[in-house]
């Protein structure tokens, strides 16, 4: 069944790829000359929009698009990574609850039905490589809480860290929890055995980038280049301007297209963005208060889990206001997808509370409008590109 929630994913992001006129994701052109300048000149960008990401995506791309001259083979690049999202997410699940296959499932369709998700992982963009980066490091970390330590695990995450470190900056707090929880957890007998792969196999394979930046730029990392201007608007603390951004970040989480211009439409749907503002916020207090109710029957692995879900969302969303404040404004939700494996199991957690509050044929009942509405969610977002971004 994950596998089938995969497969859900692919046949929406394939028709948002056919369907969407190239250039409309967000900097999706500036992403491309970079793929571009990889196959045709073997050359990193150095004064060029987009030279901020690390290459790992832009390597796979080009290669495929050295040897096809394809965008559309490097767009389906973007979407099998996406599907790959999904079948992790669908694991993190099944390592937190085993012998609950509903919620794997639950779990996978939450990323599998996310327009927003479907739109960015159909068009060239790191954004994909960089949410399955950001998968894997959390289904590893959940199995450092949930199993043995071991040295096969020492060695995923170590190849995972690597990874990360070449996908997209906005995934390196991820290194930091899991390093943390490698700290807390493991036995200190295994410390050290353990830390050879975790530490040389990024260093191995992810150092050079570090190097030819301080050698390129003096610096470990490249400067950020706004794309469209030498003086970019930034979030200030005028009241309106944060509302804006807040609402901006909101919709775009779930579906704004068209390089984040586009509302779902019919315009009469904004009422669709009220009730999932008001299905994220009965979320977030039915799982915040579950926690809260539970947490001194917990062993102190769940208790980690827990925090993780509060902890991880909050960092990314962090890390966009101060991005917003210092360097350019950017409401946009695909950025909180880093921590959308954490957000899909405690999403899991609040509906399974709430539906133990309710006679079981309300909640199947429940259960089938929600699944429906979910697929109508994504019927309408294909409408609104057919609509608004195809040229007539």
């Amino acid at each position: 069944m994950i596998g089938l929630s995969a497969a859900v994913f692919v046949v929406f992001a394939v028709v948002y790829a056919i369907a969407t006129p190239f250039g409309q994701a967000p900097d999706e052109r500036a992403h491309f000359g970079y793929v571009q300048l990889l196959a045709q000149h073997l050359q990193l960008p150095v004064n060029t929009p987009e030279r901020q990401q690390p290459p790992f995506y832009y390597l796979l791309a080009a290669t495929l698009y050295r040897l096809t001259g394809s965008i559309a083979v490097v767009q389906t690049m973007s979407i099998l990574c996406g599907a790959a999202t999904v079948v992790v997410i669908g694991l993190c699940a099944r390592e937190l609850w085993p012998a609950q296959p509903r919620r794997w499932v639950i779990a996978a369709l939450l990323a599998a039905t996310l327009p927003q998700f479907q739109f960015i992982a159909a068009s060239v963009s790191n954004d994909a490589l960089s949410v399955l980066a950001a998968a894997i490091l959390t289904l590893l970390m959940i199995r450092v809480l949930v199993r043995p330590p071991s040295r096969r695990l020492a060695w995923a995450i170590g190849l995972a860290f690597a990874m990360t470190l070449l996908a997209k900056q906005t995934d390196y707090f991820l290194i930091v929890v899991v390093f943390v929880i490698l700290v807390r957890f493991w036995p200190r007998h295994e410390w050290v055995p353990s830390l050879v792969p975790i530490i040389a196999v990024p260093t191995v394979l992810a150092g050079w980038w570090f190097v030819r930046n301080l050698t390129t730029y003096g610096r470990l990392l490249p400067p950020f280049t706004p794309l469209y201007t030498d003086a970019p608007a930034k979030l200030s603390g005028y009241p309106p301007h944060v509302f804006d951004w807040l609402a901006a970040t909101f919709l775009s989480f779930f579906a704004l297209f068209g390089n984040m211009s586009t509302r779902l439409q019919p315009s009469g749907y904004g009422l669709i963005y009220k009730l999932l503002l008001a299905c994220t916020a009965v979320i977030a207090v039915s799982g915040v208060v579950a926690a809260w109710h539970r947490w001194n029957t917990w062993p102190p692995q769940k208790r980690w889990i827990a925090i993780a879900c509060i902890v991880v969302p909050l960092v990314a969303f962090f890390q966009m206001v101060i991005s917003s404040i210092a360097v350019d404004y950017q409401p946009q939700g695909r950025y909180l997808f880093v921590a959308g494996p954490l957000l899909a199991v405690g999403t899991v957690f609040a509906i399974e509370i709430l539906a133990s509050h309710v006679p079981r044929r309300v909640g199947v009942g429940v259960g089938t409008i929600l699944l429906v509405s979910a697929f109508g969610l994504d019927a309408l977002g294909l409408y609104t590109v057919f609509v608004n971004l195809i040229p007539t």
